[in-house]
């Protein structure tokens, strides 16, 4: 995936990108075995098909019930996982400093920061002269990530071109508004203008806008978190979708079963 592999090192991105090349050759082969594809957004289902011309079945991933069992207690801090580069913290660490210029009355939380690239993202706090704004967690236990997400005035998804978005519904899960780049999967998990905004990657003004919108209004935290939770509970509860991928791979086996009989 692009969402990936486009944040490489250049040396390892064109190795990689040549190497796929081959790999999507063996790939196309072997996926002719398969009797039926699930995708976890329309997103990822439109890729599937333009790179293996292969139908999916699209079943969206579910929060489990740990991130729906938190009690909001909001502190002014945008929240951002940090475990990985796809995730672009320090996208945030610069707009952050570019915020700071104009007000003092926030902070960043950076979850899931580790070794080398988290060594990076402090770094860059550093360097900008943002220690005492910028706060790390390192790695976090699932309960700990959701009290991260239940406490964060709006939780920032800075995924280029992301797959579907995990982190998103389980941010909604726990009462919290989301920041996401568009386009990606999250179109398909974020209500435009109630349980969260979509907004285009890489643009500093666009994201410390709507960040803004946040720290100016503590009362659209609260209804647009409320209505997040809503929503997730609605769409994204994983016994919900656990029992969406049951059924439907009992219906596989079935027109299988019967496909084998009547023949």
């Amino acid at each position: 995936s692009d969402t990936y592999t486009k944040n490489l090192k250049t040396s390892l991105y064109w190795m990689w990108k040549f190497l796929r090349f081959f790999v999507r050759i063996y790939e196309k082969s072997k996926w002719k075995y398969f009797d039926s594809i699930i995708a976890s957004s329309k997103f990822t289902s439109k890729h599937i098909d333009e790179i293996y011309g292969l139908d999916s079945e699209v079943i969206y991933l579910g929060a489990n019930k740990i991130f729906f069992e938190t009690t909001p207690e909001k502190s002014n801090a945008i929240l951002c996982l940090g475990d990985i580069k796809a995730r672009h913290a320090s996208f945030l660490i610069q707009t952050a400093k570019k915020l700071y210029e104009k007000r003092q009355d926030f902070e960043i939380w950076i979850a899931g920061d580790k070794e080398l690239h988290g060594d990076e993202l402090k770094q860059l706090s550093q360097k900008l002269g943002l220690e005492k704004v910028v706060k790390f967690f390192g790695r976090v236990s699932d309960e700990k990530l959701a009290s991260l997400y239940s406490n964060s005035l709006v939780f920032t998804h800075l995924v280029k071109d992301a797959p579907f978005g995990m982190q998103v519904v389980e941010a909604m899960a726990t009462g919290t508004a989301v920041i996401s780049w568009k386009p990606g999967g999250p179109e398909e998990s974020i209500t435009q203008n109630e349980t969260g905004f979509l907004i285009p990657q890489f643009n500093y003004d666009e994201l410390i806008k709507h960040i803004e919108l946040f720290l100016d209004d503590p009362e659209l935290t609260v209804k647009m978190g409320n209505k997040a939770r809503e929503h997730a509970k609605t769409f994204f509860t994983s016994n919900d979708i656990y029992s969406q991928i049951r059924n439907f791979i009992i219906t596989t086996i079935a027109k299988k079963n019967l496909l084998k009989n009547n023949n």
